[in-house]
């Protein structure tokens, strides 16, 4: 199968969000597969626009543009993000069409988030199907983050929503996320397939030793925090907490690793408003470490006793497929598509969310019981293996896009 997948992220070059994280998995799994990958992503001045790699059986292109530019001083006080939006579509369109001289494409893949294939979804290429997969519409996180309606967020609204309704198929990687993208973009639900996202349980995997097959943290014990330092992260939850966690269980190093945001107190600096939570006389016990390089990431992982997920909202945190996925007792919040990964009790723990005092109280009792932790670390990688693996849900993409391409030959 011939693939191509529309993501602005792509990494290294662009970074490891939410989408460029996910996409990188899949193409990695398909092509292990033996499918041919191809990915349509935004251009960095100092990479190649052009990097092939082969990867299993199969093959991963890697395409990158750059946005077209043309001035509209007068409109972007009123339509910045929809018009960029616009601006990268042509440039998007203006590839596809020179790569379908040269390539024969099964199926597109893009996400909804700021509907890279709005324009596409109007010119689809004869006999190739349209997916959009599912991460977080601007929609819901507008209204997460409270922002006020403008006409721009309207417009950016109306183009997402133009393209999930143009598709295809919609994918969603959660029950959760398809039932709020159902009812804000007016489709039907039955007609939205879930597809969960994919973790490298290789590079994310517990330490291997004859001796401790479920190898245990040094004292003293680590809790970890891993995602922007954002208040839909929940940072100023976990702060919260942190000095109710020490107070019981004083021997214990906090981590938070994650680039800073405006989205502290009156948009100013979120980790200087998380410093400003924690008394004074325990800051010692509280390392930022800001950005870490992905190789290095897993090792924190590794060396945590307990990993946390304080998100006011998340669609599907790769952040606690990976903790899992090292074998880690996970306390995340009770919202969005966290409950559909963390079976509560067996594989994690689930707080109330946006509950500082539930959040410290779960913590605190996997710091004091271990069998308990290491017995939810063991379960939350083998739930993981099963189900979240690249192959597991490589072979389900595959065969949903068989189905949808099988669908589209017959119209």
């Amino acid at each position: 199968m011939n693939v191509l997948f529309l993501s602005k992220e792509y990494p290294p070059e662009t970074g490891w969000g939410g989408i460029g994280t996910y996409v990188y998995n899949i193409a990695h799994a398909l092509s292990e597969r033996g499918d041919s990958v191809h990915i349509l992503s935004l251009a960095y001045k100092t990479h190649p626009e052009y990097k092939e790699q082969k990867i299993g059986k199969g093959s991963i292109h890697i395409h990158r543009i750059n946005p077209i530019r043309f001035p509209t001083p007068i409109l972007n006080r009123f339509f910045f993000r929809s018009l960029e939006i616009i601006k990268y579509n042509l440039s998007i369109i203006l590839k596809i069409k020179k790569l379908l001289n040269s390539e024969k494409f099964d199926i597109i893949e893009a996400p909804e988030w700021r509907s890279e294939a709005f324009l596409l979804s109007f010119i689809k290429p004869k006999g190739v199907p349209l997916v959009i997969k599912c991460h977080s519409p601007s929609v819901l996180l507008n209204e997460v983050y409270k922002n006020p309606p403008t006409l721009d967020s309207r417009c950016v609204d109306w183009i997402e929503r133009a393209a999930i309704r143009n598709a295809n198929l919609v994918i969603s990687p959660s029950k959760s996320l398809a039932d709020i993208v159902s009812e804000k973009m007016g489709i039907k639900r039955e007609g939205i397939r879930i597809i969960p996202n994919p973790i490298d349980t290789e590079t994310f995997s517990p330490v291997l030793s004859p001796l401790a097959p479920c190898p245990l943290p040094l004292a003293p014990l680590k809790v970890l925090f891993v995602g922007r330092l954002d208040r839909l992260k929940g940072t100023h939850i976990f702060a919260e907490a942190i000095p109710f966690i020490l107070k019981v269980v004083p021997d214990v190093s906090i981590t938070l690793i994650g680039r800073d945001t405006n989205t502290g107190q009156n948009n100013s600096s979120m980790k200087s408003f998380l410093e400003s939570l924690i008394p004074e006389k325990i800051r010692d016990k509280v390392i930022f470490t800001g950005n870490i390089e992905r190789g290095r990431l897993v090792d924190y992982y590794r060396e945590s006793a307990i990993c946390v997920a304080p998100s006011l909202y998340e669609n599907f945190p790769n952040t606690v497929l990976e903790a899992m996925s090292c074998g880690k007792a996970v306390v995340a919040s009770n919202t969005g598509g966290i409950p559909e990964v963390i079976e509560d009790g067996i594989s994690g723990l689930l707080v109330k969310t946006g509950d500082a005092k539930d959040l410290a109280e779960k913590v605190i009792m996997l710091l004091k019981k271990r069998d308990m932790r290491e017995n939810i670390g063991i379960n939350a990688r083998k739930r993981i293996e099963s189900l979240y693996s690249k192959a597991a849900v490589a072979k389900n993409v595959e065969e949903v896009y068989a189905e949808i391409c099988r669908l589209t030959a017959k119209k």
